[in-house]
């Protein structure tokens, strides 16, 4: 089972529980390249072959289709939760059942939802074929074991995102002035004319931030499984049961 819940499966608060989802972020980081880095560069490119009068709409769409980026992220730190070992072959099966699963509501009705990145485990991961009532029990009792965290990590996630974006203009704007002949004024004019750098970073932002979000999301969803339903132990037994199966093989 992968870290950080290979070391010592407990009850954690939710904050513990969001902070340990920067390891699992960490382990899976190189795995996160090919399935997620590649696609998204490709399409945030072919979106820069709008007409000129469109290149705006390129941060809009990107934008929207967070939660579909969002979704090969978190196929890969779920099966490797439970198969560290597992490689491209094995990350390749079911993604595509993991990419379209509730998906469409995502995009829509659950685009602006704070508890997106903690909810989503629970959608993707988890066959949905209770009645309406029962599903909305479980949520709710998801929410009651840590799951409404969640709301304070999309401030932080958004907070983050804000913080490097401004950073990286006040930095590029200084250097502007440096650089340049006469006094430089911050103004969107600037911003115009230096659009496609900017996006650039953003879209390298995004990785960063939405990353770590989905991740940290993801721990709280465990977390909440264990403080709620006593997963832990039904992870124990399980990996026993599969210990004793390879003994008596051999």
């Amino acid at each position: 089972m992968n870290i950080p819940f290979d070391v010592s499966l407990r009850k954690m608060d939710s904050r513990e529980a969001a902070d340990t989802g920067l390891l699992i972020w960490r382990k899976n980081f190189v795995f996160f390249l090919p399935f997620f880095a590649i696609p998204f560069w490709m399409c945030a490119f072919l979106l820069r072959l709008l007409p000129e009068k469109m290149l705006y709409l390129s941060w809009l769409i990107l934008w929207l289709l967070k939660p579909f980026f969002d979704r090969s992220v978190l196929h890969i730190i779920s099966v490797r939760f439970f198969e560290s070992n597992a490689g491209m072959k094995r990350l390749v099966k079911g993604l595509g059942k993991s990419l379209w699963r509730g998906l469409l509501g995502d995009l829509l009705w659950r685009r602006f939802s704070p508890l997106r990145s903690a909810m989503m485990p629970f959608r993707v991961l988890e066959p949905q074929n209770k009645p309406g009532r029962e599903t909305e029990k479980r949520k709710e009792l998801l929410k009651f074991g840590g799951l409404k965290y969640c709301f304070f990590l999309t401030l932080w996630g958004i907070s983050l995102e804000a913080a490097l974006l401004t950073g990286e203009y006040l930095f590029f704007g200084m250097l502007s002035e440096l650089f340049s002949i006469g006094n430089f004024q911050f103004s969107l004019e600037f911003f115009r004319n230096a659009e496609i750098y900017f996006f650039a970073i953003w879209c390298f932002n995004y990785m960063l931030v939405e990353t770590l979000y989905v991740c940290m999301g993801f721990s709280l969803y465990i977390n909440s499984r264990i403080n709620v339903e006593g997963w832990d132990m039904e992870i124990m037994f399980r990996n026993f049961a599969i210990k004793a199966r390879k003994k008596t093989c051999v």
